[in-house]
């Protein structure tokens, strides 16, 4: 029986979900950053300050931190992956 790979899984998990962290950023026009900026700050996120709205009160810039979040793990999932390889061993 074999065993499983972990690392490799850990790894495609990791790339399947940076990427659908991106698609999701940019499909939604920032509402995906916005809601977990909302999330994080609450009622601080988003305020009007002279006269525009923004999130430097909360000192959380949501749509940065989560496009690099999402663009992180991929690099970290290719890590993975490579580490997961199975080496064929010769008999």
């Amino acid at each position: 029986m074999e065993k499983k790979n972990w690392k490799k899984r850990v790894g495609l998990i990791l790339i399947l979900l940076g990427v659908l962290i991106v698609a999701a950023e940019v499909v939604s026009d920032h509402a995906f950053s916005d809601f977990l900026g909302g999330l994080f700050c609450g009622d601080r996120y988003m305020v009007v300050e002279d006269g525009q709205f923004g999130d430097g009160v909360c000192g959380f810039n949501a749509d940065i931190q989560t496009v690099m979040a999402g663009f992180l793990m991929v690099p970290v999932g290719l890590v993975f992956l490579f580490l997961g390889r199975k080496k064929e061993k010769d008999k």
